[in-house]
């Protein structure tokens, strides 16, 4: 696992929150053993992936924010939340190369050049088709380039050593 920031809940000495690339995860025993926190986070890993946490501790309640490359999201209830704020709706929040644009806007309105070859590149483009595995086209997709390439490369050679067999025959 790839960490970037961790904190300590002030309230329960046991408890730890973490964040990185595989988004947040949370120990109950001083970071002996881990489980992930993801329901209600986006389902893309690189919009998962978490560059900062912070603990905000208001009298007994702690609530727990999360910057990802996609948004920004509180916990409330066991279950992500994205924060939904006017500044926020404009520009994304953590990273300056990932425009942020929420679901009503993204299946109402035409998208930018970016945002479709983003979309593109992370499968969610198929998900409107294919539903929640739309992230197994990708996959596939690089599994079939893979089976082409190396069918052609076959063949290439086999023409290439027949090719070789006819000029030495002739000789």
């Amino acid at each position: 696992m790839n960490w970037r920031d961790a904190v300590f809940s002030a309230n329960h000495d046991n408890i730890l929150y973490v964040g990185g690339k595989e988004g947040v995860w949370k120990s109950l025993n001083q970071g002996k053993s881990f489980q992930p926190l993801n329901a209600g986070f986006p389902s893309a890993v690189y919009e998962r992936d978490t560059l900062s946490l912070l603990l905000a501790i208001n009298q007994e309640q702690e609530t727990l924010y999360t910057g990802t490359k996609s948004s920004l999201f509180y916990q409330l209830n066991e279950s992500w939340q994205r924060v939904d704020h006017p500044a926020l709706r404009d520009q994304a929040v953590v990273d300056h190369l990932h425009f942020a644009m929420p679901d009503e806007i993204r299946s109402q309105s035409r998208i930018s050049l970016w945002n479709t070859l983003f979309e593109l590149h992370n499968g969610r483009i198929f998900e409107q088709f294919i539903g929640p595995s739309y992230w197994l086209i990708i996959p596939l997709g690089g599994i079939l380039l893979l089976i082409i390439t190396l069918s052609g490369t076959i063949n290439w050679l086999r023409r290439h050593r027949r090719k070789a067999l006819r000029q030495k025959i002739t000789r």
